[in-house]
């Protein structure tokens, strides 16, 4: 069964899906010896991005559905902002290996020709770069997605009794997981077309619906 398939099957089932975009970060600092894709893991969240994600508790947050999974890429900034905005515990957090993008792909969206050129803009941005580079989002989109279906069977918090499955994400990535999503369930082309052009802020979440999808950011 293909991702799509298994999506809107998810959907049909009830479930929501809420991707989040990580807080502000420290700023990265190089280290001798380091890979491009290392250091970017390293950096953690900021006060700003802490600040951030308090405010989206606050404010937002308490309009989404309970959770019914809480999953995390591995790097701390995700996790930290997983934890701050459901106010969830860390036995909470599922970590999802595959949701950081590893080097293939990080060194294809990150290059010079792509995100050095185009800092955090929008996916149609990103696609217009190359084919490689809407190749590598759509295929690590995938991928996380299938590992978010199959957690989302699982129970995996305290509260998974919850109707939605909560990922924390980076920036163009988790746009892409929402542009995937909306094709699958044939949103309509006016929400597609935000989606592709949407750039995703800190601490900014899409929340998807069976057939419609909502933007929500921090007061």
């Amino acid at each position: 069964m293909s991702v799509q398939e298994r999506l809107r099957e998810l959907f049909a089932n009830g479930t929501e899906m809420v991707l989040t975009r990580h807080g502000n970060t420290n700023k990265k600092v190089e280290v001798p010896d380091k890979t491009r894709t290392e250091i970017d893991f390293a950096r953690t969240l900021s006060d700003i991005g802490k600040d951030q994600a308090k405010r989206a508790h606050d404010g937002y947050y308490k309009n989404l559905p309970t959770p019914k999974a809480i999953l995390s890429s591995p790097p701390s900034r995700t996790r930290d902002t997983a934890l701050i905005v459901t106010g969830c515990l860390e036995e909470d957090i599922t970590i999802l290996q595959s949701g950081y993008p590893d080097a293939p792909i990080h060194d294809v969206v990150a290059s010079e020709e792509a995100f050095d050129k185009i800092g955090y803009g929008s996916i149609d941005q990103f696609f217009a770069c190359s084919p490689s580079v809407e190749e590598c989002l759509r295929s690590y989109a995938e991928r996380v997605l299938t590992d978010i279906i199959d957690s989302a069977s699982k129970k995996t918090t305290a509260t998974a009794t919850g109707t939605a499955v909560y990922f924390f994400g980076h920036a163009m990535y988790t746009n892409t997981m929402a542009l995937i999503v909306a094709e699958a369930l044939n949103y309509s082309d006016s929400d597609i077309s935000s989606i592709r052009s949407a750039v995703l802020s800190e601490a900014t979440s899409f929340h998807l619906k069976k057939d419609t999808y909502s933007y929500c950011c921090p007061n």
